[in-house]
């Protein structure tokens, strides 16, 4: 097959210094192998069982061997699956951020198989250092032939096929220059992942105090001196003496929507409030009010909660809170945004439930102060909430810029830009 046609190449190509090539990625790839979808349990196996992999194990540029579920007793292994040190995998389905994310695998545990959303690429090792070929899949070149390739019936969900694959330009030096290039990258991208994973460690210990800081405030005040009662729930322990405990069937109503996710329209005029963080827009609404909605299904269940006044539209499948008796929605909003997953998957094997049913929501219990009480304590929240999001918002920034320059200083190294020796000494 010839080479590319220098009148199609991208602008990246003309910039590549000579004695490097551009190939199609089929001319390089020996295989494209998918995995499979077999019965599996919904935990990590312990060592000595046989698992497949998840999405999830091929994260950032890792690769991540506990990602993995279990495989059914009564399902027999595929060792031919099993994933091997020194293969390149790449995610054929997820987000369209997300999809495409490839790793080198470094190092794994035995019993491990590849799965239907994961391809595993073999490349011709005596022209294409494995390790290079991974950072160009994630380099701005890499990643544009990826996103533009990408194709699916919903945004929350893309695939690249096998086809699109082998059509990917690679810029390739000779083999050493790979392996030096591989090397050095492997040296400077440490570096900078280990500066990420301290910011998003960061992150994970606000969210922490966050929650903490919450739970408290719901539960037992504003000053810890007050005397304090059991409250008769076990999970909730004990609360100030002047409180009360009821249940929400006593303190507001519960519907849910007749909408579909489909039924979005964009610059609509009014929220619409689907099972997701993201509020789309709509210009019809069925409530006007003060509401709590709450996802009723999905990955979102006891995890995605809104608070909003005013002309509303929602899904068939989102729990609404409405017409508020003793407790104010936004003391009922921070109460149950915070306390409701820890019941609901108390006790779950899973990570999710499939769904929330409305006795178990309409008999779930809620500490009440007074309400002048209620209002002291979701002035101190909203001040709380609001600096904690300002100090997220600036990590989620720095986090932005570190994987803006991981990618920038890739690029540079695998277009022949970055001089590796010089890159060494700095």
């Amino acid at each position: 097959m010839s080479a590319p046609n220098l009148e199609e190449l991208p602008s990246w190509a003309a910039r590549l210094p000579a004695g490097w090539k551009v190939l199609p990625m089929r001319r390089i790839l020996r295989r494209v192998e998918q995995g499979w979808s077999p019965v599996a349990q919904d935990r990590t196996a312990s060592p000595d069982e046989w698992a497949v992999i998840k999405l999830s194990a091929v994260c950032d540029g890792s690769f991540v061997a506990d990602e993995n579920k279990a495989l059914d007793a009564a399902t027999a292994p595929e060792p031919r699956f099993e994933i091997r040190e020194g293969d390149v995998l790449l995610t054929r389905a997820n987000t369209p951020d997300l999809v495409g994310d490839a790793c080198f695998v470094r190092a794994t545990r035995p019993r491990l198989m590849l799965s239907d959303l994961v391809y595993r690429l073999e490349v011709d090792r005596l022209r294409v250092d494995p390790a290079y070929f991974v950072y160009w899949l994630r380099s701005a070149p890499g990643r544009a032939q990826i996103r533009a390739d990408a194709r699916g019936s919903s945004q929350s969900m893309v695939k690249v096929s096998q086809s699109h694959i082998g059509a990917w330009l690679v810029a390739l030096p000779p083999l050493m220059a790979q392996r030096q290039i591989s090397a050095a990258l492997d040296r400077k991208i440490s570096a900078i992942d280990e500066l990420i994973k301290k910011k998003e460690r960061l992150l994970e210990l606000i969210q922490e105090m966050q929650q903490s800081a919450t739970t408290q405030a719901v539960t037992r005040g504003l000053n810890p001196e007050v005397p304090a009662k059991d409250s008769g729930v076990e999970w909730i322990g004990v609360i100030p003496r002047h409180w009360t405990t009821m249940k929400v069937r006593h303190l507001c109503s519960l519907t849910t929507g007749g909408r579909d996710t489909q039924d979005a329209e964009d610059g609509g005029v009014y929220p619409f409030f689907v099972r997701s963080d993201n509020v789309e827009r709509i210009n019809s609404y069925s409530f006007e009010g003060e509401g709590v909605l709450t996802s009723g299904d999905g990955a979102g269940v006891g995890r995605i909660f809104h608070h909003y006044i005013g002309r509303l539209e929602f899904h068939q499948r989102v729990y609404l809170y409405y017409g508020f008796k003793g407790v104010l929605g936004r003391f009922f909003f921070y109460y149950l945004r915070e306390q409701l997953a820890k019941v609901v998957l108390a006790g779950n094997a899973k990570s999710t439930v499939d769904s929330l049913r409305r006795p178990m929501l309409l008999d779930f219990p809620i500490t009440v102060p007074p309400v002048e009480e209620q209002r002291e304590i979701v002035r101190w929240l909203d001040g709380f909430v609001f600096s904690v999001s300002q100090l997220r918002n600036r990590l989620l920034r720095q986090l932005e810029l570190l994987r803006e320059c991981r990618e920038a200083v890739i690029t540079a190294a695998v277009t022949g830009q970055l001089d590796i020796q010089a890159a060494e000494a700095a």
